[in-house]
Order: structure tokens, then C-alpha cells, then sequence
């Protein structure tokens, strides 16, 4: 793994070893023919596929298509004769497999007569000969073999007119490879022409067949050498390669695939060609040297391995033999955002000749040594194949007839990835054969579209990093930077946020604002009321930016404190009853408030603080004889002061201004199709998630209706309330409204209009249950941190949202990006950091500079210089620009040498009956004193018991044996924070009887 370059020793390179094969006369090792009396055995790599083979019966993974076209005058009869001789001199291809007492054996069959179909479909117009010709072309190809019985090799030959004909073969890759493919063309063509010119068309009489070859190759010992060498190379966890694919990976490989193309210019395959002049090395090095640092930049892996087939046909007595000599290398890369690309291809190049000087190794005797963990739906070892092809200049000279050959794509696909390079006159074509169960095909000619453009970048004379080097269009930028974020819209004019609820006031008098229990204010009872704790504040001096304490219990008078607090040009500072007395202290030192206002049967609780208490109840009695003049607010001027409410550390104070805020609600003005006439506000009010309801609420005349607390432990009740008040619109938390779902007679529900989900990822058991029970009601998945005022991102969930619940795409006047490690935009289905800009972001943490400094940061993009704000949450755009989250960046770890995503986990469990809600973390265990290890465990809540071992087996079937919970554990309920979110410092660990139950 290292990237040194190693020294040149004097030793000849491999490529001159082969070339002076023939001088070398090591006739104790020379290929002979077997004893007679020996069984004839196929190779290890023979075997393989047989295995494979009768595991999958049906599958055509392991077979190969051709397609002839024939152009002028076609002697048939000539034709099918030549290919009997092939047949005749080949044993290999009138072989078949069978099982003998103690091995697999190989069945030579003395003469085979030739398995051929003849069609003729002249009498069809041209357009419905070559429809009937494709069909017929899949039929004979995909049609399997029995390797015990059936003639491997068979044939179609089609007749369109007199000078056009079509020739189909279809033969298991069993008995044959490219090459082999490429003799028996040279040797059939040849035969056709001498017979058709009445010359001698024998040829040489072959020494030895490919039994004798596959006898000798198990006479041989592996190297000791050799081993070493493989075992030190592949020492360690074998990761395998977590390439971003667009459906989850199924229980077991149906091997469906397909394959997509794209042809270098003729200028680039040059440039290919005169770098890898420059380095001495071939193109082969450079385009797999491209190659890895596309998978490194797709999957932020640093440890890549490509498996790469090569030809053991190495021995001057093999140059002439058909058969199977396919062999695989593992070239394994240690890769780094420093390391510049020349020094890639030198490590490359120095991999590949270390590997092929050691290549006299089985896969077979590689995976018996290694014992990779192996799993139904992926390959060991590696999961990407690299394949080039040189050129195929031969061409068969045959007078007045014209063949044109090409592959026939069979829809299958052995890896996830197999990369073809192909050399075609000048130019290199690259192909991608790709499994259909987890790529679609846009997604894969963005990747040939990278691949061309890393490419491109790293052929000319730059030698960039590998992190630096380009791999999106103009086009993508274009789409990802630009036009996913052209969400400008205009604010309204108003500089602060109460100025509308003040013009509410104006228009609507009378209508009701805020409701709690039996107490209601009008717009005009609330303007005036908090115009009075307004004049109350600034005979206290209250200045602009100021914090004010706002310390109340769930009530009107919250309300009336708010806007009071609004209209005196201060900020409120939200604190909650039911706060620790430490935290709430903590809040009111860190942020410099020296003022509380609060409620005259709350007082007392706040003996601890220094801060001067002003009582709310007092304030809007007292009386007033002066006319209030109500200081001039500026939208750069703080509304409000939230503390995060994380799970460690202290929290953090987020400074939101009334800019801030009047673009997070106008926001709303134009995304949601209605604005509500009555909001339930479940959320404490020192969360940033009331702050959607309250100021959408009374910025446009609704009612603000305020539940007693814990009002959501009963559903019953609170489905009458929301009957009661005819409530269109609430925000809740995923896990709470699946429980009103689960709990709450619909009936009850039916005034809902808009139902808005956030702070948790929205689980699909959730839109079955909502479409079910609740399909007039529209469902909302919103997304945004504490950072970016409420929200930036949202999405109207449909029932089709079921393969996954995006958070959706940016609000008006907000911005989104997806960055890698280096603030560079990752492509489509690529995951990175979820990074927000746009007018609703804070100007920092409240006396944090060097928290500040880390996740507001200035960068630039295109050309412009954005200021963002670095969320640590992991996510992905789709082709349509919907964004999917994937977690946390810090929650990524590694299990058994396997990068897991614990969120990834969870929605498989929450996709099990009786699962209500799922989490999964990942928890560290010592051992005795050694290193301590990584587990998954996870917990969950149930609407009803649940057989444990019976889930187990369900995710066993879902996930790989690495993705399986060490423990699972359902809980009564989850430990909460303050803002619902489960408290994960709380949560119960595992003991020795909950693990593998």
C-alpha cells in the first residue's frame, strides 16, 4: 500500500520478461501432455465458475454474446463448415462438466456436432427484420447451459437478403475468454477464406490442448514468496467500497445489469497516451489511476481496491489454444487528499508490476488464505473490476464479403462497477457495466462524465492533489450552485417582525390571537397589552440588541411578554420553567441579561439571579398617561436568543435578528399554500420550533393556540382540543404525530390542513400511516438548524415519497450546498456536508469566536464569495434537486473495517411491524484491557410486543451480518431533552443478556 516509488533495480520489467518468453527453454517446467491414464480436471478458475454457475442455474452472468454482420457474398455452408473445424481442433469447445465421485471432471467429447439455428427474415420489411433480429439475438444468448450435457457453444445465423447476413454465438465463458474469442475469429476466417480459394486450410497440429494445460497448472506449487506477498498485501480489514448508490442494496445479487458507453476524443486518448509515456507506464495505469481517485472522491474512502483480470496465457505453448485463462488481480491504493495525481499513477504502476511479478496465485487459493466475511449481496474482497481492452487490429481480408463484429450486452453485471477501456483505432471508449439493483442509468453517465473530465484535468500538464482535481461540468455547477439556489424573493417591506403583527392589529381588531385554556386575547388587546410591557421596558433603559429574560409558563401572557419585549427594541431571551435552575442561570450570565420579565406566581422560583424581575401582570395594569413613542427597530437589530439544547457541552446562545426572522416567516407566506387560522404550538417557546407558529401565526390574523403542557401524553384530549379549535396547522416532531395517528380517533383530526414534521427524520411508517388515516391533510417534512432560524429546507411529502422522505430543496431567499472535506460541491448522489446560507443565517454564537470561526465560514464558489454555516449533518442531492438526509458527518464510523451509518439502520427497523420508532448509536465496549471496540445497539419503541429474534432475523435478511445491532432494546420510552429530542446520554447500556438476542 505504500506510494514510494521503489528504485530501479536492473531487473527486467514484466514486459520484457514476456517478450523474451520464447528464449527461455526451462523445460522442466514446460507444458505437456497429461498421462493418459490421468482424468482430465479443469482448473481453479474453471471450477469457480462452475460453482457459480450451480448456484445461479438460470443466470447468463458467466456467458458471453457476439454479433457477426456479413456484407456481400456469404458462402453459408463454407462458413458452418470452418466453424466445425474450430470444433474438430479444439477440445476445450466440445467439452462439458460433470460431477465425478470425488471432483468435478472434464467430458471430452470425441466430435460435437454444431448446436445452429437458422432464420430467415427476408421477407420482413428492415425495420421489422432488425426488431426480430434483436430478439432473436437475446433468446440465444440469454438461453442458459447445461455445462453437464449441453454443447457450450452455440450459434444463429440470420438472413436479411442475399447480401446480408447476421451470425449470432453464444458461448459459456467457461471454455473460453477474450482472447480465446479473438483466435477463433482469426483461425474461422482464415479456414473460410483458404476453402473458398481451394488452398490447404488445415492448420498446425496442436501440441497440447487446454486439459493438458489445466493438468499441468494444478501440478504447480504456489511460491512461498507469493503468499507473503498477498497476505501482506491485503493484510488488515478489507473495507468494502460504500459507492453512493440509488436504491439499497438488495438481500442477495441478482447479477441484472446493463452497460452505458462513452467515447474519449481522439485529442484526449492522446493525452492519455503521452502521460503515460512520461511516466514510463501504460494506459492502462493511468485511466485505473483515474479511475481510483473517481471512487475516492464518490466515497471519501482512502483504502480503494480494484480487482483487474489477467491472462495466464504466459507460455509460448498457450499462444494458440482456446480456452479459459482469465486470472484476477486485487490492486489495492492508499489514497489521500495531498497526494497529487503523478504520484498516484506511480503507485499504481509500482502495484501492478508488484502484483503481476507475484500474479502465480489463485483467486481461489487468495480467498481460502484471506477468508474475506462474505455476504449474499456483494462481493468479497472487492466490489469494482477494471478491465482494458487493447486494440483489435486484425483484420480478416476476405474478398467480397465485409464483417463488422460487436459485443452483445446480455444485462448482466458480475460487480457493482466493472469499467471497461476499450482502444478503437485512436480513440479509447469507456464502458461501465453496472447492477441495475442499485445504479440507474443517470447515474452512471454522470460518472463516465466524471471519469472523462478527471481525465481531461489530469492528462495535461497540471499536476493537481486529489482533492483538487475537477470532476463536475460547467452544467452540474451550473444546476448545483446556481440554479438549485436561485430562491430569491422579495421581503416584506417592514423592518422588524412586530410591525406586521402591529399591522394585524390595524386590520383585524377583534379577531382572536392567542388562546390558552379559557383565556383569549383579540389582536387589539394584545398590541395594547404589549405596548405596555413595551413602555414598562424602557423606563428600565432597554436598548437595541439588549437580552431581556422572558420567563413564564405556557400562557398569554408568554405572548404579550414577547411582542412587549419586540416592540422595546430588545431581544427576548426564552426561559423555561421547567429548566434547571443551573441552566437557566447559566443563560441569563452568558448572555448579559440583567433583566426578567415574568409572572407574579413565578417570582420566587427566581431567587438565584441577580437580574431585576419585572412582573408582567403588574406591567399591563399599571397605567399610562403619556403617549408611547416605540423606538425605531432596524432589521440587523436581535429579536431573540436561543440556547441549543444539545446532549453535551454547554449550551450554545444563537443571537437571530429581526432580519432574520421576517425572512424565515415570509418565508412561509409563499411556500405553504395557506396561512393558518389556527396554529396548536406544541413546542416550548425555548425552542426555535415555536417560533414558526408564533410569528406565522399572528403575522397573518390566525390564532395562536397554547395547549397546557404535556398536553401530548394524552391524545385523546389533545384530538379534542384540536377539534374544539378547528386547528388548521401544527408542527410536531416525526415520533409525536405518529402517535396521535396511532393513538387518536381521526374524527378528531379532520380540521387539520397542514401538518409540518421536523426535528427528527420523518420514518416512511409515518406516510403510511398519515396517507391511511389522514390523506386530505398535506404533509410537510421540514428541515433547518437553531443557525439558520427555523428552517432553510422543506419538502410537501407525497405517498410515492416511500423509497425515501426527502427534507426537500431550499425555502425562498435561502441556499443550500453539499461540500466535501475540501468546501468543493460533490456530485449528485454523492453524500457531503449539508452546508445553509441565504438571509435567514446568525451572525454566530453569543460569545463563542472560536465556535463561530468553525462553523460560519467564508468561502467561495463559482466565483462567489458565500458566508455558510457548517450544519455536520451528511447528505445527498437527487437528479431532481430533492435532498436526502443521511445523518450525522461525527456519527460515521467503522465497524469490523465496514463504514456504517447508524441512521441507514434505523429505517430498516423502524420498516419492521410493531417498531413505532427506532435508533441506533454506536457504543464502545473495552476488552479486558485492549483496545476498545466499536458495537451497534439499538433501541426502540413498540406498539406492540415484539419477538425480538424474529426482527433479528427480518434485518438479516435486510442488511449485511456488519449492519446487525450487537444488541436491540425496546424501552418504555426514550430519555428527552428539554425540545423532545432523545436525550442519547440517558439511554440505557446494554448488558451481556441483551446482546444477540
Amino acid at each position: 500500500m505504500s506510494s514510494d516509488k521503489k528504485k530501479n533495480t536492473g531487473k527486467p520489467s514484466i514486459l520484457s520478461q514476456w517478450k523474451n518468453r520464447k528464449n527461455k527453454t526451462t523445460s522442466s517446467n514446460a507444458i505437456l501432455p497429461r498421462p493418459q491414464d490421468q482424468t482430465a480436471l479443469p482448473c481453479s478458475g474453471q471450477q469457480r465458475l462452475w460453482l457459480l454457475q450451480k448456484r445461479y442455474p438460470e443466470n447468463s452472468f458467466y456467458q458471453y454474446g457476439h454479433l457477426y454482420q456479413f456484407t456481400g457474398k456469404l458462402d453459408r455452408e463454407q462458413l458452418l463448415k470452418s466453424f466445425q473445424f474450430l470444433l474438430d481442433r479444439h477440445e476445450i469447445l466440445r467439452t462439458n462438466f460433470i460431477e465425478g465421485e470425488k471432483s468435478l471432471e472434464l467430458k471430452i467429447n470425441t466430435q460435437t456436432p454444431l448446436d445452429i439455428q437458422h432464420f430467415d427474415l427476408s421477407s420482413l420489411s428492415t425495420k421489422e427484420a432488425e426488431e426480430k433480429a434483436k430478439v432473436i439475438s437475446q433468446e440465444i444468448c440469454l438461453k442458459g447451459f447445461d455445462l453437464a450435457h449441453d454443447a457450450l457453444v452455440r450459434i444463429a445465423l440470420l438472413k436479411f437478403s442475399a447480401e446480408k447476413h447476421s451470425l449470432v454465438l453464444s458461448m459459456h465463458h467457461i471454455i473460453g475468454d477474450r482472447s480465446s474469442l479473438l483466435l477463433l475469429n482469426q483461425e474461422w476466417f482464415a479456414h473460410y477464406k483458404a476453402s473458398l480459394a481451394a488452398l490447404d486450410a488445415s492448420s498446425p497440429e496442436l501440441k497440447i490442448q487446454y486439459a493438458d494445460y489445466a493438468f499441468w497448472k494444478s501440478t504447480q506449487v504456489t511460491n512461498a514468496k507469493d503468499i507473503d506477498y498477498w497476505k501482506n498485501q491485503l493484510a488488515g480489514d478489507l473495507p468494502i467500497l460504500a459507492l453512493p448508490s440509488d436504491f439499497k442494496r438488495p438481500k442477495k445479487s441478482n447479477f441484472t445489469g446493463n452497460s452505458l458507453s462513452k467515447k474519449l476524443s481522439a485529442g484526449l486518448s492522446q493525452q492519455i497516451r503521452q502521460l503515460a509515456k512520461a511516466h514510463q507506464t501504460t494506459n492502462y495505469v493511468i485511466i485505473l489511476s483515474a479511475l481510483k481517485v473517481l471512487l475516492y472522491r464518490y466515497t471519501g474512502q482512502k483504502d480503494i481496491l480494484v480487482g483487474s483480470p489477467f491472462s495466464t496465457r504466459d507460455k509460448v505453448e498457450l499462444e494458440k489454444l482456446i480456452g479459459f485463462f482469465n486470472e484476477t488481480l486485487v490492486l489495492r491504493s492508499a489514497l489521500s487528499a495531498e497526494m497529487s495525481f503523478h504520484d498516484l499513477i506511480d503507485q499504481v504502476k509500482q502495484t501492478t508490476m508488484d502484483a503481476l511479478s507475484h500474479k502465480n496465485m489463485t483467486f481461489e487459493e487468495l480467498v481460502k488464505i484471506l477468508q474475506p466475511e462474505r455476504h449474499e449481496n456483494s462481493n468479497p474482497i472487492f466490489q469494482v473490476m477494471f478491465v482494458y481492452n487493447g486494440a483489435n487490429n486484425h483484420r480478416y481480408d476476405l474478398e467480397d464479403l465485409q464483417i463488422e463484429e460487436e459485443s452483445i450486452n446480455l444485462k448482466v453485471s458480475k460487480f457493482d462497477l466493472t469499467l471497461f477501456a476499450n482502444e478503437q483505432n485512436e480513440q479509447i471508449e469507456l464502458n461501465i457495466e453496472f447492477a441495475q439493483s442499485l445504479f440507474r442509468e443517470d447515474t452512471i453517465q454522470r460518472m463516465l462524465q466524471h471519469l472523462e473530465i478527471i481525465l481531461d484535468a489530469t492528462s495535461q500538464q497540471s499536476n493537481p492533489s486529489l482533492a483538487k482535481i475537477p470532476l463536475l461540468s460547467s452544467e452540474e455547477k451550473q444546476e448545483l450552485l446556481i440554479n438549485w439556489n436561485n430562491t430569491q424573493q422579495a421581503l416584506p417591506p417592514q423592518k422588524a417582525i412586530h410591525h406586521l403583527i402591529e399591522e394585524m392589529a390595524r386590520l383585524h381588531p377583534t379577531q382572536i390571537a392567542v388562546t390558552h385554556q379559557n383565556k383569549q386575547l383579540s389582536y387589539a388587546d394584545l398590541n395594547q397589552q404589549a405596548n405596555a410591557i413595551a413602555a414598562k421596558l424602557l423606563e428600565q433603559n432597554t436598548k437595541a440588541n439588549q437580552p431581556l429574560g422572558l420567563y413564564t409558563n405556557r400562557s398569554v401572557e408568554l405572548i404579550v411578554g414577547l411582542v412587549g419585549i419586540l416592540k422595546s427594541g430588545a431581544a427576548y431571551l426564552p426561559l423555561d420553567p421547567e429548566y434547571p435552575a443551573e441552566r437557566i442561570e447559566y443563560m441569563l450570565q452568558d448572555s448579559g441579561a440583567a433583566l426578567v420579565l415574568s409572572t407574579s406566581d413565578l417570582k420566587e422560583q427566581l431567587s438565584f439571579t441577580s437580574a431585576k424581575i419585572i412582573d408582567i401582570d403588574a406591567a399591563i395594569l399599571e397605567p399610562r398617561k403619556d403617549t408611547l413613542v416605540l423606538p425605531e427597530v432596524q432589521s440587523t437589530d436581535l429579536a431573540y436568543f436561543i440556547y441549543t439544547s444539545g446532549s453535551t457541552g454547554k449550551p450554545k446562545g444563537v443571537p437571530i435578528s429581526h432580519g432574520n426572522l421576517l425572512h424565515s416567516t415570509a418565508a412561509r407566506f409563499s411556500f405553504y399554500p395557506s396561512n393558518p387560522s389556527c396554529f396548536l404550538l406544541l413546542s416550548s417557546f425555548s425552542f426555535d420550533s415555536s417560533v414558526a407558529g408564533i410569528f406565522w401565526t399572528l403575522c397573518t390574523g390566525g390564532n395562536l393556540l397554547i395547549p397546557p403542557k404535556r398536553i401530548e401524553q394524552d391524545t385523546f384530549v389533545l384530538g379534542e382540543m384540536i377539534a374544539q379549535h378547528q386547528v388548521s396547522h401544527t408542527l410536531l416532531l416525526p415520533s409525536l404525530y405518529q402517535t396521535i395517528l396511532q393513538h387518536c380517533p381521526t374524527k378528531l383530526l379532520n380540521s387539520l390542513r397542514n401538518v409540518m414534521v421536523a426535528g427528527e427524520a420523518c420514518p416512511p411508517a409515518l406516510l403510511q400511516a398519515h396517507f391511511e388515516k389522514m390523506p386530505q391533510t398535506e404533509l410537510y417534512n421540514e428541515y433547518g438548524p437553531t443557525e439558520a432560524t427555523v428552517w432553510c429546507i422543506a419538502h410537501k411529502i407525497t405517498a410515492s415519497d416511500q423509497h425515501f422522505v426527502p427534507i426537500g430543496k431550499a425555502i425562498p431567499n435561502a441556499s443550500v450546498y453539499i461540500l466535501d472535506q475540501q468546501l468543493q460541491a460533490v456530485p449528485v448522489g454523492v453524500a457531503g456536508e449539508l452546508l445553509i446560507g441565504g438571509l435567514g443565517l446568525s451572525n454566530g454564537y453569543l460569545n463563542r469566536p472560536e465556535l463561530s470561526a468553525e462553523k460560519f465560514i467564508t468561502t467561495s464558489l463559482e466565483g462567489k464569495t458565500l458566508r455558510l454555516y457548517k450544519t455536520g449533518d451528511l447528505a445527498r442531492f437527487h437528479a431532481d434537486g430533492r435532498i436526502e438526509f443521511l445523518g450525522r458527518v461525527d456519527e460515521q464510523v467503522k465497524i469490523r473495517g465496514f463504514r456504517v451509518e447508524p441512521e441507514e439502520i434505523s429505517k430498516v427497523i423502524l420498516a419492521y411491524p410493531g417498531v413505532q420508532e427506532a435508533l441506533v448509536v454506536v457504543q464502545k465496549k473495552e476488552q479486558d484491557g485492549q483496545k476498545q471496540q466499536l458495537r451497534l445497539v439499538a433501541y426502540l419503541l413498540e406498539q406492540e410486543t415484539i419477538d425480538l429474534a424474529e426482527l433479528r432475523h427480518f434485518l438479516k435478511g435486510q442488511l449485511p451480518d456488519y449492519m446487525i445491532p450487537a444488541a436491540i432494546l425496546p424501552l418504555p420510552e426514550f430519555p428527552r431533552l428539554p425540545n423532545g429530542k432523545i436525550n442519547r446520554k440517558e439511554l440505557p447500556a446494554p448488558d451481556d443478556q441483551a446482546m444477540d438476542n
